[in-house]
């Protein structure tokens, strides 16, 4: 049995690829670069199959039989940014931003998230949203961070949203 098939006996893993595909692939076609870039079906996977992973063997340490949504989101993140599946075509100078798509994309599927899970609405204009985008966008392009430094944020955007 592969790794894969054991994954998915235990976990959605075919449920989770197809969610964030859809997910990336509407945020992507809302992208001025659209044309430019597409979704590596292969690297999506990887990923998918890292967080089960990842998840799989903390749930065996720690002793837990279900995660926390924001370990869910945060080693979600964690890992398609390890993979970077979105990819480009070719490289243009013209849009540095195509350069960071999987940052981008990974920042606006966070946020929307963790404002869904607390029953907030992302289209309410606020600019505080946009000022914690660019920041979690920053973070992600330039720093460095883990899967528990994320879960981190998560928790801490979850206690100031109470």
């Amino acid at each position: 049995m592969s790794l894969y098939d054991e994954l998915n006996d235990k976990y959605p893993v075919r449920q989770r690829y197809e969610h964030l595909y859809r997910q990336m692939q509407a945020l992507l076609s809302a992208m001025p670069f659209k044309d430019n870039a597409y979704i590596n079906e292969d690297l999506l996977g990887a990923a998918i199959v890292d967080y089960f992973e990842d998840i799989d063997r903390l749930k065996k340490f720690e002793g837990i039989k279900r995660t926390s949504t924001s370990k869910i989101y945060a080693y979600t993140a964690y890992w398609i940014l390890k993979r970077k599946p979105i990819q480009l075509k070719a490289l243009s100078e013209q849009d540095d931003r195509q350069l960071y798509v999987n940052e981008i994309i990974i920042a606006f599927i966070l946020i929307s998230d963790m404002f869904s899970e607390r029953g907030r609405d992302l289209k309410s204009g606020n600019k505080s949203v946009w000022k914690f985008f660019d920041l979690l966008y920053y973070n992600l392009k330039y720093r460095e961070y883990t899967q528990k430094s994320l879960e981190l944020m998560i928790e801490a955007y979850y206690l100031g949203a109470e």
